[in-house]
């Protein structure tokens, strides 16, 4: 969940954050019996609605710094998403990661959470589709989209 959250945030911290709320938000739920933490609850219908409730959280969670963004002294915006530089001597995987994240951040948010659900979560168009509130059509069109404009980065 929170390698998820991380992708569409690209801050650790903050994804740390996002993920211990909705998972705050998830014992609430589950303690008053709401769907989908009811008697005949599946794992996977839990799973949907935790990733559902992380995306809408780390998406507001954006729009807040947007509103919030710091101007510097020169009248240039901070970006909202932070880039890392290629770390000199680190191990591959460190290397690989931080394209990872650079590359994630270019993407359009839903983009980014429709891949890092499909690919890392094993999520269908179908269920992104319902978790996102798109149609499925629109989470395939998201899916191809976000790995061309990877595989093109």
């Amino acid at each position: 969940m929170r390698a998820f959250v991380r992708g569409l945030v690209g801050d650790c911290e903050q994804a740390r954050d996002i993920t211990q709320d909705v998972f705050v938000v998830a014992g609430r739920a589950a303690k008053e019996g709401a769907p989908p933490f009811t008697s005949n609850a599946d794992e996977r219908a839990i799973r949907r609605w935790l990733y559902c409730v992380a995306y809408r959280r780390a998406i507001s969670v954006q729009r807040h710094e947007r509103v919030l963004s710091i101007e510097s002294l020169d009248g240039e915006r901070a970006p909202h998403r932070e880039r890392l530089a290629a770390p000199g001597a680190f191990d591959e995987r460190i290397v690989e990661r931080e394209a990872l994240t650079s590359a994630l951040a270019d993407l359009e948010t839903a983009d980014a959470a429709c891949l890092l659900l499909n690919v890392v979560q094993g999520f269908t168009a179908r269920e992104i589709g319902g978790m996102l509130e798109i149609s499925h059509d629109a989470a395939k069109k998201r899916l191809t989209r976000a790995k061309q404009r990877l595989l093109c980065a």
